[in-house]
């Protein structure tokens, strides 16, 4: 009898072996009863011996020996959704990995006790060890990114819910401040609370942001008529507020106005400006640049200071990158900030870069057009 005939036949069997074994791994959920176990593992050996079965090239071979998966697949398969169901579980993943050995242990000892002699055993044990690779690789894919997308919804609900006592600080530290105008000593320390906090809730707006992709969703964008200057002043105020005052010049050209997200755009110009402030001499300006044309409106945003290496300026739009290591008294950052500003004008159906050289200094610009 072939192997993947042997599996059909004796999968009861088969199944209640490995239960027992599965069944001293712990933690379990409640829901983790033996019925669902059975189901499990009933049907991810029925698509073992289903593949085993199957004409293989040796390239499919080649493929499976190192665990790749099929991305094209119609369905998930059963081994996906046994590593879904084993996360929630509560299984650690190398809980996970002795089930597997496990199962190949007893098929491959109950296959020796009945065929003994079986001519095909050699070749049939090759597939069955290339199948099985593959369904531990699919199983781990699946566990993992399930585990990484729980811990981002975690993520994002906590962040979520410091902005509440957030804006209770923020709003203290402004009714402090009215209060005290007299005293420039305790104004001082109301400054230094809304700058902090203010700090604080740009780093979770980031960071709201660089999840929502992740948790299946798409950055909304909510359009109305926007004046691109009228954001440029905000920010500029909002910047120079700070310990930044007169370091930042704008000028502007054309017709500035287009169909946007007004949040979103100011959250893109905001990471940008702030971005040339902190890298930029402390003795240069930092100059933006609005510019209305026919097909739509282009910013920039110089700064002069020590110039971005040529094989990084694509590197720093992706998420998490920092160039260099954090200096005392500069801002804390995720890394974030260039992607986000990216992402951002993408969704707006326009683009982004950077050019950077010692002479010329450092310009980030995008474009975008005037509607959707």
């Amino acid at each position: 009898m072939r192997l993947a005939a042997f599996i059909r036949s004796h999968v009861r069997q088969i199944v209640a072996e490995w239960v027992d074994f599965a069944s001293t791994l712990r933690p379990f959920s409640p829901s983790t009863d033996p019925a669902t176990l059975q189901d499990s593992i009933i049907a991810m050996l029925t698509e073992i011996a289903d593949d085993m079965e199957k004409p293989e090239t040796p390239v499919e071979a080649f493929e499976k020996s190192r665990g790749r998966i099929d991305a094209t697949a119609a369905r998930p398969s059963a081994a996906w959704g046994h590593g879904v169901e084993r996360l929630e579980s509560g299984l650690e993943i190398k809980q996970v990995v002795a089930e597997f050995r496990a199962l190949r242990a007893v098929v491959i000892r109950l296959f020796q006790q009945h065929e003994p002699s079986d001519e095909f055993r050699a070749a049939d044990i090759v597939r069955f060890d290339e199948a099985v690779d593959q369904a531990v690789s699919e199983t781990l894919a699946a566990y993992t990114m399930e585990l990484d997308r729980l811990r981002n919804t975690l993520l994002a609900m906590l962040a979520h819910d410091l902005r509440g006592p957030l804006q209770a600080i923020l709003f203290t530290g402004e009714v402090m401040k009215s209060k005290v105008q007299d005293r420039a000593d305790v104004a001082s320390l109301t400054d230094r609370i809304i700058v902090a906090a203010g700090r604080m809730r740009e780093l979770i707006e980031d960071f709201l942001t660089f999840l929502t992709p992740t948790l299946g969703g798409e950055i909304p964008i909510e359009r109305q008529i926007v004046d691109m200057i009228e954001v440029c002043h905000r920010i500029i105020a909002e910047v120079s507020a700070t310990e930044y005052a007169n370091r930042v010049h704008l000028q502007s050209a054309g017709d500035t106005h287009g169909c946007w997200d007004r949040a979103r755009i100011e959250q893109v110009l905001s990471n940008l400006l702030r971005n040339a402030i902190e890298h930029g001499a402390e003795d240069r300006c930092v100059s933006v640049m609005v510019n209305g044309d026919a097909n739509g409106v282009n910013v920039s945003v110089h700064n002069f200071g020590e110039p971005i290496p040529a094989h990084a300026t694509n590197a720093i739009f992706k998420p998490l990158v920092r160039l260099g290591q954090h200096e005392p008294g500069k801002r804390d950052h995720l890394g974030l900030g260039l992607y986000i500003a990216k992402e951002l004008v993408e969704r707006h159906g326009g683009k982004i870069g950077v050019v950077s050289s010692v002479d010329d200094g450092t310009t980030f610009y995008f474009f975008l057009p005037r509607a959707a």
